[in-house]
């Protein structure tokens, strides 16, 4: 009984985990936060193309988009089953499987994982749709066709209302992402102009999604890519004025994907409807849009390459001025690395930019770095604003 009082008396002595802001790219950027409560707010920002190139014809309504095995894969929403594999340089047409057993009602997103290609046959406009799927094609048969995929099938467990409407169902969808065991879903919301998260495991079956998490995002949703370098999902849509955006969602917790910061990020491309994104390296993000016509405005179907350099804190912040007070050791290491002097929290980047780690630091305390594979890497102290280099030598 003693032990057990003693227990709580130094449970109730132990400091509080403090929330806030903890990006230092935020306008509310608290020094003191150990844990992100999502609060960060962001400056106004909008992004230019730093290269935009017409698109061929074939892929006037280019929809989903994902980069594996070193191109760039795309489909239309339409009737088409072939999948478009374009070079990555020059972005033209050289690969076109077609899926053999399954039709296009209206694939509107694609997403991957290490072995398979998930199409999602999921535009639902009129919210009337009862036969909603998500189509699985192995990668390894890209090397032996033809492409052959098994199927995903769900509905919304909250969805009891099928009538056609016209415009105005918050049931539609054209985003998704896969991670770990599940997919994940976001809806296009015509009426309220957010998206809800919905769950489903990524092996073929019959699901109610279980519908998970929500957020007012002020837009159409249409398309989703995950980091898993920068542990961020991306989101794209574009206003009911066809003004392009992206959303960036970052640092949350537990698959929670609004938990952590989210920073919207306009698209200087009017009139473009921004229908897929995907990565083809940490920072660089390419998105398409489908030919749209309407009055006296034409805009071609497009493909176009951006940098997030600057949305994420490596870039601005890991190259300052060390303070002599502090003393990183040893250096280099195979194991473990102490900051004599410091008390806060770091963060652990390689010569990429890439954050690998990540932590507190407390009086006198040893970092683990042994998983961590040679080469130089940078320790960013957060409660400094500086950085100090660090060699891991095995």
């Amino acid at each position: 009984m003693r032990l057990l009082l003693l227990f709580f008396v130094l449970l109730s002595l132990s400091p509080a985990a403090q929330f806030g802001c903890t990006d230092p790219l935020a306008t509310n950027y608290a020094i003191t936060a150990q844990e992100n409560d999502g609060s960060c707010l962001y400056p106004n920002a909008s992004l230019t193309p730093e290269l935009s190139v017409v698109l061929d014809a074939a892929l006037s309504e280019t929809s989903g988009l994902i980069f594996w095995n070193n191109r760039i894969w795309t489909h239309n929403d339409n009737a088409d089953n072939t999948l478009y594999g374009l070079n990555s340089n020059v972005f033209q047409v050289e690969f076109t499987p077609t899926v053999e057993n399954t039709t296009n009602t209206d694939w509107e997103e694609i997403t991957q994982d290490s072995l398979y290609m998930y199409i999602g046959d999921f535009g639902n406009n009129q919210g009337s749709r009862t036969d909603l799927h998500i189509l699985r094609i192995l990668k390894s048969s890209f090397l032996n066709p033809p492409l052959l995929a098994d199927t995903i099938w769900f509905q919304y467990e909250d969805q009891v209302d099928f009538t056609p409407t016209s415009q105005s169902t918050d049931y539609d969808c054209e985003a998704m992402v896969v991670k770990e065991d599940s997919i994940y879903v976001f809806t296009k919301e015509w009426s309220s102009q957010g998206t809800t998260v919905y769950r489903l495991p990524k092996i073929p079956g019959t699901y109610q999604a279980q519908r998970m998490f929500d957020h007012a995002v002020s837009g159409l949703i249409t398309g989703a890519t995950w980091n898993d370098s920068l542990q961020c999902i991306v989101l794209c849509g574009y206003s009911p004025l066809l003004q392009p955006f992206i959303y960036l969602l970052y640092d949350f917790t537990n698959n929670n994907f609004f938990s952590g910061n989210k920073r919207k990020i306009g698209l200087n491309l009017p009139f473009h409807q921004i229908e897929g994104v995907a990565f083809v390296d940490p920072y660089t993000l390419v998105a398409t849009n489908e030919y749209f016509q309407q009055s006296i405005v034409s805009v071609d179907q497009k493909i176009h390459t951006f940098s997030l350099n600057s949305f994420f804190a490596f870039p601005n912040a890991i190259i300052q001025t060390q303070n002599a007070s502090l003393q990183l050791f040893p250096n280099p290491t195979n194991k473990v690395f102490s900051i004599a002097g410091y008390v806060g929290k770091y963060q652990l980047y390689n010569v990429n930019g890439i954050r690998v780690q990540k932590g507190r630091i407390r009086s006198q305390e040893l970092v683990d770095v042994s998983s961590l594979p040679e080469g130089v890497y940078f320790v960013y102290l957060e409660d400094y604003k500086l950085s100090f280099q660090l060699i891991i030598k095995k």
